[in-house]
Parts: structure tokens; sequence; C-alpha cells
């Protein structure tokens, strides 16, 4: 078996799950549909996975990319739901260590706000109880004097002091990939890029869908005891297909995130505040950016393309410069964002998610499950629930057993690190990256994106042309990596969601664009056609992410699919200076 998430066995894939009949299909290729293959690939299932656009292009990869344990928890009294997110969100840390990284974040407490210094400090302590955590990781209460020392940008005014705990932060569309990779090591058979048309019945029970590859335009109809829908906000869409779109409809909030220079707002730890009419935000340092980002506004739109409106920008930036008042953050200074949604069931009458079944999934009378939308830390929770009803409907079926959730214990791809410290782990990777001619910060970021996944992407390089450009040689061994392990189809795929350039490191994405088209057009023989596509998509995408502060690239050096690729080349010196225009 190839153990690779092959863009070049996309079309195999598909056929083979025509040509066999699997236990359990996944509709969606998020975080929720990635955990639910690896949950079940895990049991000994056939497993197949379907998803119409990339793997974690929607909520998946525009989350708040934290990994939390439930603070905000409770004060709804949830007790049960934060012991839970702690438990994942340590299991997470062991597992992908080199994707789940610690983020201090301290909580500023002000005169004017109804949960007051004492309230916080209950909190906190219970807190840290139900996460069982050590004396040296409990979270802090700190006064007036100490939270500035701390933060010493923050707004004096009025403030009575802080509590300071210990989260986690996450690249959510790179622990996508690695779920569904794990996946893959078990059998399971995943293609990005195809579209469910519509269910096969028999006997009025879903017995199967119809999927057409959006790259061929072929299509195969696909049987599995099975079908799970996970395609979260698109899971009504889902649902209406087989026309059992009934009172327990999809409440949708939108997720807006803006990313400034660090040297704009050089904030020491992650700060989360309430801004104005009580919405919660979260500034969150990484590397040499600041991430600016709030949640849980409410969205009235399609689920297509949600956009950062001029009001959302507005709102966080005021409310940035209301904390720390010397900032006065412009919205020029805004290099880059993203716009996510989440989605929860909620019933007609208004009464609790929990009424559409245990664990909020949902049967429908021909059979298909739709499982919960949710976070990032509890995926492998959710996916075990709802692994457990395919698992049990299956045993009814025909007395097949399967055995219980193993996710608990089975590293996640990139996380095997054969005893070794994640520490040790890199400085043994470093040191074999030297002895190749690669330096120790290029290494060190191959290591925070692909984890012990890096060795292999070692020996790509190593078998490498020396007569390419050394920049350039270690882009094209990521590529081949990339599209080999990761299916990566498209050029946005990769700067997008396999890297992160667009938005956390732009100069480098308008350094890489043509290379990187360049690179892929022929590692996947791409012809002019595809090229100019290639191109158009890419400009639509750098458009949404780019397109939000005082100056648009695009406008200035648009993409040309008539141009030769070397020409595209945005060197450092003319990046500079079409960010200062």
């Amino acid at each position: 078996m190839n153990e690779g998430l092959s863009a070049k066995l996309r079309a195999q894939y598909l056929q083979d799950m025509e040509r066999g009949k699997l236990d359990v299909l996944v509709i969606g290729g998020g975080i929720t549909g990635a955990g639910i293959a690896w949950d079940a690939s895990c049991r000994g299932m056939t497993v197949g996975l379907v998803e119409m656009n990339d793997f974690a292009s929607g909520t998946s990869g525009k989350s708040a990319k934290v990994i939390h344990g439930g603070l905000i928890y409770l004060r709804k009294g949830k007790l049960r739901l934060v012991r839970e997110s702690c438990t994942e969100r340590a299991l997470l840390r062991r597992c992908a260590p080199h994707l789940v990284k610690p983020l201090p974040v301290l909580l500023p407490i002000y005169k004017h706000q109804p949960s007051g210094y004492l309230a916080s400090s209950i909190r906190l302590y219970a807190y840290d109880r139900l996460a069982g955590a050590k004396a040296s990781r409990r979270g802090r209460m700190y006064r007036r004097e100490q939270t500035l020392s701390l933060e010493n940008l923050l707004n004096s005014d009025a403030l009575k002091g802080a509590a300071y705990c210990r989260e986690y932060r996450a690249d959510d569309a790179r622990l996508t990939i690695e779920v569904l990779k794990a996946a893959r090591m078990k059998g399971a058979l995943m293609v990005n890029y195809a579209k469910v048309l519509g269910f096969i019945y028999r006997g009025g029970r879903i017995a199967g869908v119809r999927v057409e590859d959006r790259s061929s335009g072929i299509r195969y109809p696909i049987l599995a005891r099975q079908i799970v829908n996970a395609a979260g906000p698109w899971a009504d869409q889902v649902r209406q297909m087989d026309n059992s779109l009934a009172s327990e409809q999809l409440q949708l909030t939108k997720g807006v995130h803006l990313v400034v220079d660090y040297n704009k707002l050089p904030v020491r730890q992650a700060v989360c505040f309430e801004g104005p009419g009580g919405r919660r935000v979260l500034v969150i340092p990484k590397d040499s950016k600041t991430c600016i980002g709030m949640t849980g506004t409410p969205f009235e739109g399609g689920v297509g393309t949600p956009d950062i409106t001029d009001e959302d920008k507005r709102y966080l930036m005021g409310a940035v410069n209301g904390l720390f008042p010397g900032i006065r953050l412009e919205h020029g200074d805004i290099e880059s964002g993203w716009c996510g949604l989440s989605a929860m069931f909620k019933p007609e009458n208004r009464q609790s998610p929990d009424m559409t079944g245990k664990d909020g999934i949902l049967i429908s009378e021909s059979g298909l499950i739709t499982a919960r939308p949710g976070n990032l830390t509890g995926f492998r929770k959710r996916a075990m629930s709802v692994v457990d009803l395919v698992a049990k409907h299956i045993q009814d079926a025909d007395g097949t057993i399967y055995p219980p959730c193993m996710t608990d214990r089975t590293p996640i791809s990139g996380g095997d690190l054969n005893g070794l410290t994640y520490k040790r782990f890199k400085e043994m990777m470093v040191e074999q990256g030297a002895l190749q001619g690669i330096g120790a910060d290029p290494m060190r970021r191959l290591i925070a994106r692909y984890g012990s996944n890096a060795k292999k992407l070692l020996d790509i390089y190593r078998a490498s042309s020396a007569e390419e450009k050394d920049e350039y040689k270690l882009l094209r061994a990521e590529l081949i990596y990339s599209i080999e392990h990761e299916m990566t189809v498209a050029v946005e795929d990769f700067l997008l969601r396999r890297t992160g350039w667009v938005w956390f490191e732009r100069e480098t994405a308008e350094r890489m664009i043509a290379p990187v088209m360049e690179i892929m057009g022929e590692l996947l023989d791409w012809d002019e056609e595809e090229q100019a596509r290639q191109w158009r998509l890419l400009e639509d995408q750098l458009q949404m992410a780019w397109g939000l502060g005082g100056g648009n690239l695009l406008e200035r050096f648009p993409l040309e699919p008539d141009q030769d690729p070397a020409e595209l080349i945005v060197t450092d010196e003319a990046a500079k200076q079409l960010t200062q225009t």
C-alpha cells in the first residue's frame, strides 16, 4: 500500500472506492471528517473520504488556531466539557508537539466588567483543578502593578489586575492534514476536490453517493454501509440533498482574524479581553506577526466565502487601540486576514442542541449520519462518538464487531519521535540538515511544519539535483513531498494551507509565487490552460487574504496568466517598495 496521500493517485483512490463497498464514507475533509476517518481506519474499517474543495479549506483552516481547555465554559457551569477539553488539549500536545505549542494567555480585569477579580480567581482555581495541572503549570492572579509589568502596553485606567493561564496554539490546517495522513497510513482512501452530487438509495435507505472529480469531471458511484456527513457549515446543504433538512438546522457564526507586523503590536504574550458589546477578542503573537481575532459574530449570509467587512475591521482596530492606547493601529497596518464560519445545531424551539441526539449526532430516516460541528480541541472525542455509532449500526446489521476507539494511543502523522523528546529530535534533525547544507533556521521551520516527516523531506532533498539554486532546491523538495504525501493539487493549497505563508509570511509568499507555480506545473504536468486557471484561482485567494488594509498588492502587481512565470517573481526590494507605497 502507498502510505502517501498522493495528488497523482487521486483517480486511483476514487476508482478503488468505486470498486469495493466501504464500511464508511465520510463527506467533508475538515478536522471532524479527518478525525472520523482516522478513528474508523484505526478500528479496521474500510474508509473513504471526499472533500469538495481542498482539505481544511473551510472552518478547519480558518479558525482562531488555538487549542484551549475551555476556561470560558466555566461561566456556563459546563464542568464536564472543561475537563474533557483539558484532557484533549494535553493529548494533542503529546501526539503533535510540532504543531501544538504553548501559549501563555493574559486576561486583564477592569472595574467596569461584570466579572471581577474574585470571580476570575475562583474560576482560574477551578480550571486548574479540572485540568489536573501540575503546580508549575497552574495559572496565577496578578494585581494591577504586576499586570502592567507583564504587559506594559495595556490601558492602565481602571485596571484591577489579570488572570494568567496557559493554553496552546496550533496550525489548524496542518493538524487536519496530519490527521488525514495518519488515517491514510491505516488504509483510508481520501480525495480532495471531489464533490458529492447526490445519494444512491436502496429500499429507501442511503447506500452510497455519486461523486464528481472536479479536476477531471469524471463521476463515480461509491457504495458504503454507512454515510457520515461531516461537512461542518455545509452540513445542511448535504442534508438538503437527502431531503432531511428538518427543524434542527445550523446556526452559523463568523470568526474574523487580522494579521499585523509584530512591531506594530508587540505583545509579550497572548491577551484575551472583552471588547465593546462584550465580544471576546484574542491577540496572539506568532513569530514576527501578531494575530487579532474575534469569534462568535452572528452570520446570516451564504456559506461560500464569508467576507471581512469594513465594520469587522473597524471593530477590531477600535477594540485593540482601546486596550493598548499607545499602539494606534490603522487599517493600512493590516497585512492579511481570514474569515471562517462556525456552526452548531439549534433546534427550532430554542432548546438545547443536545435535543438533536446523543452528542449532537443527527440520523435521518434514510440513515444519513450527520456529525456535530465543533472546535479544533474536541475533534477526536466528536469523531469517537460518531464511529461508536457507525460500529453499532454495522454490528446490528450483520454482527461484525469492531474494537473501541484507540486514537488516544495512536500517533498523529509527524508526531512519532521514536521516544525522543521534541527538543532532542529538533537538535538531531538540525544536525542532519547541516550535513546536507541546510541552515539551522530553515531546518527548524521544516521541523515545525512536518515534525518527524521532515526526515522524508530530507531524503527527497538529498536525492534532488545539485545544480538548482539552494533556495529553490529546498522548495522543490518540499513541493515534491507536499504533492506526493499531502495531496497538494493547487498552488493555493501550498501557499495558504500547507505552509501558511500567505497569512503569516507575506513577503515569503510574494517571493515564492512564481517558483511554486513553475515547479508545480512541471511536477503535475500542467498545460497552458491549467496554468492560467491556477493563476486565476490564486488571484482570488490573494484578493481575499491581502485586500484588507490600505494597500492592495494585486491592483499594482496583477497575476497575468499569459506572462512568463519568471517575470512574476517579487524580489525582496520590490516587495519592500510595494508595501511602503
